[in-house]
């Protein structure tokens, strides 16, 4: 399998539109709120691999009461949507099929995909034809 054919088996098309459906009433995402500043910056390392970068960007930004995590669900370009160009950086890198990166990428999208889903700005607006599984 290539790493585009595997890139396409991850569920970033499922953020995608659960991005898409944050609510206009949803904060803003500021460009120097956790996300752009944990995200922003990633010294990936050829000894340690992109997804070492990528997880130590995570545990800094998601790492916290399930609070704040649910505060981390905001729109605008340096929210989630952010995040979601990031995670399509990463799974188009040749060296993420080292050492089951794409793997380990694909949880941290399931991960992000169930926050989305949960969180109370989500819910509250969601649309009842929408699956959150």
């Amino acid at each position: 399998m290539s790493n585009t054919e595997a890139a396409g088996s991850l569920d970033l098309q499922r953020e995608r539109s659960l991005i898409s459906l944050i609510p206009e009433a949803a904060p803003v995402a500021a460009p120097d709120g956790p996300i752009a500043r944990n995200f922003s910056d990633l010294d990936v390392s050829s000894e340690e691999g992109p997804y070492y970068a990528l997880d130590k960007a995570w545990v800094r930004t998601f790492q916290v009461p399930q609070e704040e995590q649910e505060r981390l669900v905001c729109r605008g370009e340096y929210g989630l949507e952010y995040l979601f160009k990031c995670f399509l950086w990463f799974s188009e890198l040749p060296a993420m099929t080292a050492n089951d990166g794409l793997f380990l990428l694909g949880e941290r999208i399931e991960a992000l995909n169930r926050l989305t889903a949960r969180s109370s700005l989500y819910r509250e607006y969601r649309p009842t034809n929408v699956r959150t599984r």
